[in-house]
């Protein structure tokens, strides 16, 4: 038995009903806990932007899922006519590691950093990492010129995604050939406590030929190495959390007594939450960033690839304009942007 879409409760479904659904073309949304999340307020608007009458239910799987777990999604996109594709949150690499075989095709980025965050199953189910050109479209509106330095706190999948962006020039049209060198490039530091995760990033380094010189992996417990990267960051570079620290609960990877070089700009890629390492940031007298642009360019680039529609700076900032009036208020005591208003998370 079939069940149209409005006999779906809620905004989370089983992957085992997946298979029933009809009607409304749907949209998974695979996290850990999305029943609350914010993208259900926002989602009809960007699907009006795209012209398209999707409906968006989530689909909740612990970060202990094994491979037939995601195997069983992958195969229910794939077998069920009414699911356009799936935008993928936490899950990117397992889904690419458990399911690559069943992909009829996946993009280079996608390839380069094992992981994808968005399916689309329309014609066979293609994989695609679309967060190095969502990240390569909105880093000039969060720091330009280019900084000298970048330190990066986490080495998973919005890391892997920063690297290439500042790596690579992923918004050229030939970015689905070949990886076309950035000149000039920063130097990046990336610090995380998960030693698996550097080994991949690693990994990406390689591919995108990067050296010893340009790139620097940091384990959390070499605090001297991490205190000289921070060190040598100057006004007009780079301080990112990449780790989720200070979403759902107060916490940043910054300790207290690792200043921010007063100047830098710190970039919270989190944009709700106690944002913990926003406060920090204008403590340190640096310049706050939130992570709500980061948000809006992440699911426009998903939903774009499902689609099969270009993203565009243009596109994207139809997406923007139509999630603006769904923005989160930031508390008044982070300080405004020097370019003017107060910014808001």
């Amino acid at each position: 038995m079939t069940f149209p879409s409005a006999d779906f409760g809620g905004h989370t479904v089983a992957v085992s009903d997946l298979t029933r659904w009809q009607g409304q073309p749907l949209i998974a949304f695979l996290g850990v806990a999305t029943e609350g999340s914010f993208i259900y307020d926002v989602f009809p608007a960007w699907a009006d932007v795209l012209g398209i009458d999707w409906a968006l239910r989530g689909v909740d799987l612990p970060l202990t899922a094994g491979p037939a777990a995601y195997r069983s999604l992958l195969t229910a996109l794939h077998t069920t006519t009414a699911i356009a594709g799936a935008v993928v949150t936490n899950h990117k690499l397992p889904v690419y590691a458990s399911g690559k075989n069943l992909f009829v095709g996946t993009d280079l980025f996608a390839t380069v950093a094992r992981e994808v965050n968005a399916i689309s199953s329309s014609h066979g189910l293609r994989g695609y990492a679309r967060d190095p050109l969502s990240l390569t479209l909105i880093l000039p509106s969060v720091l330009d010129p280019a900084p000298r330095r970048v330190v990066c706190f986490g080495a998973g999948g919005a890391a892997t995604a920063l690297l290439i962006a500042y790596a690579t020039d992923a918004d050229k049209s030939e970015f689905q050939r070949r990886l076309l060198p950035r000149v000039p490039r920063p130097h990046m530091s990336f610090i995380d406590a998960n030693s698996d995760a550097l080994a991949a990033l690693q990994r990406v380094n390689r591919l995108c030929d990067l050296t010893e010189d340009e790139v620097e992996l940091i384990h959390t417990s070499q605090g001297r190495a991490i205190d000289m990267a921070l060190s040598a960051t100057a006004p007009g570079d780079l301080v990112v959390n990449a780790t989720g620290l200070g979403k759902q609960s107060p916490g940043s990877p910054l300790p207290d007594a690792r200043r921010l070089t007063a100047g830098v700009t710190a970039w919270d890629l989190n944009y709700r939450g106690p944002l913990t390492f926003i406060t920090q940031a204008s403590h340190a007298h640096a310049i706050a960033v939130d992570g709500w642009d980061y948000f809006v360019a992440g699911w426009a680039g998903a939903l774009t690839a499902i689609a099969s529609v270009p993203l565009t700076s243009a596109l994207l900032r139809r997406f923007a304009a139509s999630a603006e009036p769904f923005r989160p208020v930031r508390p008044h005591e982070i300080p405004s942007h020097p370019t003017g208003g107060t910014q808001r998370s």
